[in-house]
């Protein structure tokens, strides 16, 4: 048997080191959102569009990740065209680049055909994707603010 003297140190011991490791092994800097690549709007048979890009994202911390989903609403020139809302699986190294496909299709139809017209008649175009992206590191989730506005020359 223990005496009581010891079992409360313990008790204490196992309190802090569980703490600091809930605490140090948390992703110490936020995963960046770099560039989005290859902006491109494609128009399918059934008439819907959809635009597509590649973010570019860097993870500079130590420990990898997983990628579990994203939700972005996509704006262009200031007028929402869409929402992306994916699950993914997809692993992320520790201090590296990776790359998450976003399409986010839309219904000309719905009101937006002649704001998106106007758009297309202009020379540049102002594209900002806002929302966020989760990730899961030992277990625990985090959810990543995106806030990127790029303007597109064309």
């Amino acid at each position: 048997m223990i005496p009581t003297y010891f079992q409360n140190k313990m008790r204490y011991f196992l309190t802090v080191l569980t703490l600091f490791l809930l605490f140090n092994c948390a992703p110490q800097e936020p995963i960046v959102l770099r560039k989005l690549n290859k902006i491109e709007v494609v128009v399918g048979a059934d008439g819907k569009m959809l635009l597509k890009a590649d973010a570019s994202l860097y993870n500079p911390n130590k420990m990898g990740a997983k990628l579990k989903s994203a939700f972005i609403e996509v704006y262009a020139d200031n007028k929402k065209v869409g929402t992306l809302d994916k699950q993914y699986n997809q692993k992320i190294d520790g201090e590296s680049d990776f790359l998450i496909p976003l399409e986010v299709d839309f219904d000309p139809g719905k009101g937006i055909l002649g704001s998106i017209l106007n758009i297309m008649s202009k020379k540049s175009l102002t594209v900002k994707y806002v929302g966020n992206i989760k990730i899961k590191a030992l277990g625990i989730g985090y959810k990543i603010p995106v806030e990127y506005s790029e303007k597109i020359k064309y």
